[in-house]
């Protein structure tokens, strides 16, 4: 999977031009890629040209399914099973519609069957611009160890604050807490 942002992109917005921490960049920038996108609970750039599968049970009288990728882009096709014993048969396009506000399918005229197969494309073409910047000072975080709490340099040391003033800490700096929620399904 992609990572969200790449070492150019962190050097050229911290204006570093050395390669000194290439090495660690190369080992942070994936793990950190994978953290945002475990706590968001979105790949956010993963599906955006190659298309997600995804399977559904919706309960009898459902008529919207809740998709896993955000934005949804666009629907490629979407199957159904009468029962669970039965294979699955492709919908009409007519029979659904996507409900960007929430990226839902919305069944129209009924609810959905057993079983519903999804194919969709969904993400960013371009990562917003404060998600890039959360990630950004994030790996900064890291890169600098600003995560520990006591560190020392030769005789002097820094007490670093624990973050913990947000409900729910997950010991993110606040400032990238507040973004990354607001990209977090829930």
């Amino acid at each position: 999977m992609a990572d969200l942002i790449d070492i150019q992109t962190y050097k050229q917005a911290k204006a570093i031009t050395s390669s000194k921490d290439e090495e660690k960049l190369s080992t942070i920038i994936p793990s950190i890629s994978s953290l945002v996108k475990t706590y968001c609970g979105n790949s956010f750039l993963d599906y955006v040209t190659q298309a997600k599968t995804e399977y559904h049970t919706p309960l009898r009288g459902e008529n919207t399914i809740i998709l896993d990728e955000t934005p949804v882009i666009a629907v490629a096709e979407v199957w159904e099973k009468i029962s669970y014993l039965d294979e699955y048969e492709l919908v009409d396009e007519l029979e659904y519609r996507v409900n960007p506000r929430v990226d839902s399918l919305v069944r129209l005229n009924r609810s959905w069957y057993a079983d519903v197969k999804v194919v969709y494309t969904a993400g960013y073409t371009e990562l917003p611009a404060d998600l890039r910047l959360a990630l950004i000072d994030l790996i900064t975080y890291y890169n600098k160890e600003e995560y520990k709490q006591l560190r020392t340099s030769g005789s002097s040391s820094i007490q670093n604050v624990s973050t913990s003033s947000l409900a729910g800490n997950t010991d993110f700096p606040d400032h990238i807490k507040r973004v990354l929620d607001m990209y977090r399904d829930l």
